[in-house]
């Protein structure tokens, strides 16, 4: 599980350590606070060990965009730590100096660096690294579309996994009903809790098709054709109380968002660590309250998954308890600032007396930016 994340030069999270991550962690704040940045530092680092960081940042631009726009030379700064290992991407600027010497042949040069912690379980072998780096996985960003999530799907994957916009839902919950009863089975029994009228989930074949591109030869010569070919997919008919049979398509959007949600952290191939932006939306207060209770249960099975999520609801935090809250806010230097709700001045006054969305309410994210830079490292220390 990652513990700690330190971020600089990234965008506004200029200069960030984030100490004391839970297995869920919220993080609240005005938009353009620097909350979905987080969100993407973390899939940076996690996608960079899983496929590579050349395959991540392949493409110079975006690094362009994600750096601080004051700072345009300065190198970014990915670090994500656990009891056992570091992780540090430095991204550096053609040009720029280390070591004495200069690198980067393109616009930009990528240094990865792990290192096992002393009294860790890895070493510091190649196949040690390679199982820290396992250890850290890929993560999944969720940003699901009912339209998306109410498809008809096909996968040629042996096993399907979901989207970050949730296509594939079809195919992915019909292997687990295959394959997988036992989480597909607590899996309708989540979707019951956040849709009480709930009662079953069935499959029916339906057509679908897909542009693609092939390569018509002429002798040694080709040519390329777009076309749309026909495949046979699975899509969704849903059980409640009054009435049966609906396709997904006739659904409601909070429906298929909590069936998107459940099976990105139910399904086969899920992600050690699964990033949601608003994570309330779509959802009625109480169904929010039953989301995180479920998410955090899920949080603690086997295997384990860590959750990051941003949030502007205080219904969502009161069902937080106050460690897993991080506020976000943003200095008049433009620069993000983060702190963890258990440290402000006057939580233990107020800890017994009201709950987190409403000690949010009452604080805001004022005291972030203006408490003074002795003070805050009094407070992370202590």
């Amino acid at each position: 599980m990652i513990e700690r994340l330190g971020f600089g030069n990234l965008k506004n999270l200029v200069d960030v350590d984030i100490v004391g991550l839970s297995p869920l962690s919220l993080f609240v704040g005005p938009n353009g606070s620097g909350k979905t940045t987080i969100l993407q530092g973390v899939y940076f680092l996690s996608e960079s060990l899983g496929r590579g960081p050349e395959e991540v940042f392949k493409h110079n631009f975006a690094l362009d965009k994600l750096v601080n726009r004051k700072k345009q030379e300065a190198p970014i700064m990915l670090g994500c730590y656990t009891d056992e290992a570091m992780v540090r991407i430095d991204l550096f600027k053609r040009g720029t100096m280390l070591n004495g010497n200069q690198i980067g042949t393109s616009n930009w040069m990528i240094n990865v660096d792990i290192e096992a912690a002393s009294q860790g379980e890895y070493g510091t072998s190649e196949s040690q690294v390679l199982e820290i780096q396992r250890d850290f996985g890929a993560s999944l960003f969720l940003s699901l579309k009912a339209s998306v999530l109410s498809k008809p799907a096909y996968s040629s994957e042996l096993v399907p996994s979901l989207s970050g916009s949730g296509a594939n839902l079809g195919t992915v919950l019909a292997f687990m009903a295959l394959n997988h009863r036992d989480r597909f089975e607590t899996l309708l029994g989540y979707l019951q809790r956040i849709v009480p009228s709930f009662r079953d989930l069935k499959f029916i074949r339906k057509p679908l098709y897909r542009r693609e591109t092939e390569l018509i030869r002429f002798g040694n010569e080709g040519v390329k054709r777009e076309t749309n070919r026909k495949y046979v997919g699975t899509a969704l008919l849903l059980d409640f109380d009054h009435v049966q049979g609906i396709e997904a398509s006739g659904c409601s959007e909070g429906t298929l968002l909590a069936l998107g949600l459940l099976t990105a952290v139910l399904q086969p191939a899920a992600p050690k660590r699964l990033l949601i932006d608003d994570l309330e939306h779509g959802f009625h207060p109480l169904a929010q309250k039953a989301i995180l209770d479920i998410l955090r249960d899920i949080g603690k099975g086997v295997p384990k998954v860590q959750i990051f999520a941003t949030t502007h609801s205080p219904y969502l935090l009161n069902a937080a308890t106050p460690d897993e809250v991080w506020m976000v806010g943003i200095g008049q230097d433009g620069e993000t600032k983060i702190g963890q709700l258990t440290q402000h001045v006057d939580y233990r006054r107020w800890s017994d007396e009201m709950h987190p969305g409403e000690m949010w309410g009452m604080f805001g994210e004022g005291w972030i930016v203006s408490t003074s830079p002795s003070e805050w490292t009094r407070r992370v220390n202590k």
